[in-house]
C-alpha cells in the first residue's frame, strides 16, 4: 500500500492524497505513513487522524499514535422489537 501511495504521489506530486485505512495500519511507527514517508522526499507533509480514540494516549512511553483525534458518540440503533415514534 505504501510503495503504490508513494509510487503515486511521485506521478502527481500537485495533487493531495487521502488514504483511509484501519488504526493498526497507522499506528506506532511501522504503519503505511512511516514506510510512505521513507519512500518520499523530506517535504512530505502527513497527517493521522484517528476515531474514537482518547487523545492522552495509552499510558506507555510510546507517543501519541496520531496527529488529530476525532471523538464520536456512536447512535445504538433500536431494537426491532422496540416502539417506533409515531409520524
Amino acid at each position: 500500500m505504501a510503495e503504490a501511495i508513494a509510487e503515486f504521489w511521485q506521478a502527481n506530486p500537485d495533487n493531495q492524497v487521502v488514504v483511509i485505512v484501519g488504526r493498526g495500519h497507522v499506528i506506532y511507527g511501522d504503519g503505511v505513513p512511516d514506510r510512505v514517508a521513507r519512500r518520499l522526499p523530506q517535504s512530505l507533509q502527513q497527517r493521522i487522524v484517528l476515531m474514537g480514540t482518547v487523545a492522552e494516549g495509552d499510558g506507555t512511553s510510546q507517543p501519541r499514535p496520531g496527529d488529530f483525534f476525532w471523538r464520536h458518540e456512536l447512535e445504538r440503533p433500536a431494537h426491532r422489537n422496540s416502539p417506533q415514534p409515531a409520524t
